[in-house]
């Protein structure tokens, strides 16, 4: 470590101080807070389509919706299976899917 004499006070590069409680203090405070909620954003951001999607899938005659995220290169989907059909007997081999990529989901 180089260190200069001005005078008579020896002048050392910063090192942080381990006892500062500044730090931890915006780390608790500030930035946990932020990502917490950041994530917590999310998370409510995909159950609430969720619901949406399930919804959609009930007003067009479908029993299961299932809403898939955008993920790198592929879209929001929105996929109905379990299509119940005019006499109350189940398709189970029905299945649409909804692209969300120009489209939102209303309640």
């Amino acid at each position: 470590m180089i260190s200069k004499t001005v005078g008579r006070v020896e002048m050392t590069p910063d090192i942080p101080d381990p006892n500062d409680r500044v730090t931890p203090w915006i780390l608790k405070w500030i930035v946990l807070p932020i990502l917490g909620g950041g994530i917590l954003l999310m998370f409510l951001e995909v159950q609430v389509n969720q619901w949406k999607c399930d919804r959609e899938a009930k007003r067009q005659g479908y029993l299961e919706g299932f809403y898939s995220p955008a993920f790198r290169f592929s879209p929001a989907t929105c996929t109905l299976e379990k299509q119940i059909k005019s006499d109350g007997s189940i398709d189970k081999s029905a299945r649409k899917v909804i692209d969300l990529t120009n489209k939102n989901l209303t309640w």
